[in-house]
């Protein structure tokens, strides 16, 4: 029964998730939309944005809802000063407020994933050690795999908003040699680049990743 109870709240929260990222992308208008993709590397040369691969979508609203502004506000917070005294559920808005201020990206490691639906996430860079609860993942995830994400408190869950990349623990190597590489455009190195993570992992994740299905 307990399990059940958690499966229908994760399913819940997941709900209103797509939903909140649904209202918050529609604010980005194309140019927006294609400066976006350029980010990401999915835009063509005549200018048409594909998005094909398993994580195209998710990179892209992630980066729309986290990274880009509009006169000097990011679309969460646009979305709630134009909202006025509309209706708007009150756990979209708990999760909009959220974020602003709570999200955080990081890499981990699966320590344990011998608790039904549960994953123990231990840090990799600059983050805490966590419980996770996904039904998906729990699923699938094998210890040592490799998730990088962007991972919100919400109710009494950490969620991921979305954006979740896996490897295998065979590319750990290879992913810090990356990360001690120096970005071009900051010349600073990009492990110290937290900003652009979400930009790094996604590419990793088209070159070398672990496909995992629906998030």
């Amino acid at each position: 029964m307990f399990t059940s109870k958690l499966k229908k709240e994760y399913k819940r929260i997941r709900k209103t998730i797509i939903e909140v990222n649904a209202k918050l992308t529609k604010l980005a208008k194309p140019e927006l939309i294609l400066e976006a993709g350029r980010k990401l590397g999915l835009v063509d040369r005549k200018g048409k944005l594909n998005l094909v691969k398993e994580g195209d979508t998710e990179a892209m609203m992630d980066l729309l809802i986290f990274d880009v502004e509009i006169d000097g506000r990011r679309l969460p917070q646009l979305f709630l000063d134009n909202l006025g005294d509309d209706f708007l559920p009150a756990l979209e808005r708990q999760l909009m407020e959220n974020y602003l201020s709570k999200t955080f990206f990081s890499l981990y490691e699966v320590t344990n994933n011998k608790k039904r639906d549960y994953l123990t996430l231990s840090p990799l860079l600059d983050a805490a050690e966590f419980e996770f609860f996904d039904t998906v993942l729990g699923r699938v995830a094998d210890e040592g795999w490799l998730l990088a994400g962007r991972f919100v408190p919400f109710q009494e869950y950490i969620v991921h908003t979305g954006v979740i990349y896996a490897y295998a623990n065979d590319a750990k190597k290879q992913l810090f040699d990356y990360l001690h590489e120096v970005d071009d455009e900051t010349d600073a190195k990009k492990i110290d680049n937290h900003s652009k993570y979400p930009l790094y992992f996604y590419q990793w994740y088209r070159d070398f990743g672990t496909p995992i299905g629906q998030r």
